[in-house]
């Protein structure tokens, strides 16, 4: 239950905004649910079938369905082993963040690993950790600006190019913006212009004007105007630089 919700779920959130991927991604979680509710059934009876109408499954009650059955040429155990070597350099990364007090929704350049990783899963070691690269070495840490855990499995470079403290405050003015969507009670759907007061050259010029095409489409907007002050909005507070919107 625990890798089913977060892991799958949680990394598969933009198959299931994606029309070409979802059908797929929606079948396995199907699957999975059909069969965790059949396995449940003796010990949690009613969650089970709570589960199982949830599902609508064609048959009546999981009481009274098959138990599942288990093709053995169906598990790759490969692939379990490498996703499992996966999410352990993910969650030693996360704690060197952790240490060094940098957000995960600030982009780094580099996260050394000293285990071979598929490209497929790398990527996806680099989509969790929020760098731009993942890179297979034999000793990590041995570059300047980088922190390695105790057993000198990964490394992660801690260097903030001004390209990525963009990024990042980026990445915290959509968080924040979508946070004051849902507070004035938008549907995903609805499209807003956007009206924003900044004294930040930082904020306007790097962030919001380099960035304005990613901007409007992750806060599903079609404007952002700025204004020389901004009434009954929204203040965000970006590493000391200070913005304030509204719609």
């Amino acid at each position: 239950i625990t890798d089913l919700s977060v892991w799958y779920i949680r990394r598969s959130r933009d198959r299931f905004k994606d029309a070409a991927l979802r059908p797929d991604a929606a079948t396995t979680l199907r699957n999975v649910l059909k069969n965790l509710s059949l396995m449940m059934a003796p010990l949690m009876p009613f969650l089970a079938e709570y589960l199982w109408q949830e599902l609508e499954v064609d048959s009546e009650s999981v009481h009274l369905a098959a138990w599942p059955d288990t093709d053995e040429k169906k598990i790759d155990t490969k692939l379990l082993e490498e996703m499992e070597s996966a999410r352990g350099l993910v969650e030693k990364a996360h704690a060197l963040r952790s240490a060094s007090g940098i957000k995960v929704r600030q982009p780094l350049s580099k996260l050394e690993i000293n285990a071979p990783l598929s490209e497929e899963l790398r990527a996806i070691v680099a989509d969790e950790v929020n760098v731009k690269e993942v890179a297979s070495v034999k000793t990590v840490g041995a570059s300047t600006g980088s922190v390695s855990d105790e057993q000198k499995t990964v490394a992660l470079h801690t260097e903030l190019t001004d390209e990525l403290k963009a990024e990042g405050a980026l990445r915290e003015l959509i968080r924040m913006t979508n946070a004051y969507r849902k507070e004035k009670g938008l549907k995903p759907s609805d499209t807003v212009s956007v009206s924003y007061a900044t004294a930040s050259g930082f904020l306007n010029d790097t962030v919001v004007t380099a960035f304005i095409d990613q901007l409007k489409r992750q806060t599903v907007s079609h404007e952002w105007i700025r204004r020389d002050a901004v009434a009954d909005g929204s203040e965000i507070d970006i590493n000391g630089e200070k913005i304030t919107i509204t719609f």
